[in-house]
């Protein structure tokens, strides 16, 4: 492996780099070979993710990056945008044409966006995090925050960007929202919905870093953090099924050959007889 660090990389170019992301192998693994094609080869179908929800997560580790690598002299307003409460004199109300306009015009600002009801939520997400005493422990140090990293994993080159890194620990941190109160629910859904372990076992791989840790934060009322850690079972299991996944796009990459397998040929179906 040859790990390469990136410190300034901002996400449109980090998504423009042609080395295979976790969640590319994400869509391969759930999606196929076909769908990964289009959506991280030639890049003419769309990921699928909400921009609503992507605005949102953005806008989440924009403000947990102003807090842990800002210096005394920035301003929240240099990480996130706070549109106005209201507009030509009439409190903000998305159902209005006018209104929904205006908010369409910070869309293509480079740095995320908040309502002023959203950005307080913000604020009390963060402020979950600052009071668990284990998850602040965990970022009592000033870290690298948004940095990305290249390897070749399995003979092909991989790519992961960190929320937060500390170098002379090898150590990862990274920040997830969830709905769930209970720990072994996120847990659960850590592994069978969202994937997380494939995501730590990459990012430990593609960093050549020893731990990975999440810290949830619930993204309502309460609101509340906890930190989580793949045990070395479950990463080893991941590791596996990381590198199967590479392997095929290799295979799929040498021979330009991307559709589902048997796609020209008819496929017999011999089942529930």
């Amino acid at each position: 492996m040859t790990k390469t660090l990136l410190v300034d990389c901002d996400s449109p170019t980090y998504f423009e780099m042609p080395e295979v992301s976790n969640s590319a192998m994400n869509t391969f693994r759930s999606e196929g070979s076909w769908s990964y094609y289009h959506k991280h080869v030639l890049r003419d179908v769309d990921s699928g993710i909400s921009s609503d929800a992507l605005r949102k997560g953005s806008a989440f580790h924009a403000y947990m990056e102003f807090f842990h690598t800002a210096d005394d002299d920035s301003d929240i307003d240099h990480f996130i945008t706070v549109i106005p409460e209201e507009i030509d004199g009439e409190p903000l109300n998305m159902r209005k044409k006018a209104h929904r306009e205006y908010v369409a015009t910070y869309k293509d600002q480079p740095q995320p966006w908040v309502t002023h009801e959203e950005f307080m939520g913000l604020g009390q997400m963060v402020a979950a995090i600052h009071d668990n005493p284990l998850a602040f422990s965990l970022l009592a140090k000033r870290g690298q925050s948004e940095i990305v990293a290249t390897n070749n994993i399995a003979g092909v080159d991989c790519k992961a960007k960190a929320d937060l890194y500390y170098p002379d620990d090898g150590v990862l941190i990274d920040f997830k929202t969830t709905r769930v109160h209970d720990p072994e629910q996120f847990a659960r859904e850590s592994v069978y919905k969202y994937g997380y372990h494939h995501q730590a076992a990459h990012y430990l791989d593609v960093f050549e870093a020893r731990k990975f840790y999440i810290i949830a934060t619930r993204n309502s009322e309460p609101f509340e953090a906890q930190a989580f850690e793949f045990s070395k079972e479950v990463l080893d299991t991941a590791r596996l099924d990381n590198e199967a996944v590479l392997k095929k796009i290799a295979t799929c990459t040498t021979f330009d050959s991307w559709h589902t397998t048997g796609w020209d040929s008819v496929t017999l179906i011999n089942t529930g007889a």
